[in-house]
């Protein structure tokens, strides 16, 4: 009886955490860091029914930064960066995110990072988090095409 109640709270979870991936309409990731060329920041967004894609990073051998804003994507692109968000629960590890306690240090150099969620109710969510290595190459990965079909 114990172990079912512990399946149906582990599911009610589940499913509330999956649907909240239902309405997003944004999704943005960025790393700043003082070596500039390893700093990126990658964004989709809904407009209407289009996908677009906007990005600010070095993607080929050259180490310069290349900016490109609202370049439209197919749906399927977008359906794959969301597909990651929700196999990796990103919403969810945005929502329980929690401000550490201030230690008053402060790392003039520090890499930080940012993962934000806009939805079509218009309500957003953002936390100082690395959205890690599955999105962040999902993105790169889309930069690279879009930038070849330039």
């Amino acid at each position: 009886d114990k172990a079912l109640r512990y399946l149906y709270a582990l599911a009610d979870k589940y499913y509330e955490t999956a649907e909240n991936y239902e309405g997003i309409r944004a999704v943005s990731v960025q790393r700043c860091c003082m070596d500039h060329s390893s700093s990126y920041l990658f964004t989709i967004e809904k407009e209407g029914n289009d996908w677009f894609f906007s990005y600010d990073a070095v993607i080929d051998s050259s180490n310069i930064h290349t900016e490109v804003e609202k370049q439209r994507i197919e749906e399927k692109d977008a359906e794959e960066i969301l597909r990651i968000v929700k196999e990796e629960q990103l919403v969810a590890a945005v929502k329980g995110y929690e401000e550490p306690l201030d230690d008053d240090i402060m790392i003039l150099d520090e890499t930080t990072y940012q993962i934000s969620f806009e939805f079509e109710d218009g309500s957003s969510i953002d936390a100082p988090i690395d959205a890690g290595a599955s999105l962040i190459d999902a993105f790169y990965t889309l930069a690279t095409v879009k930038n070849q079909e330039r």
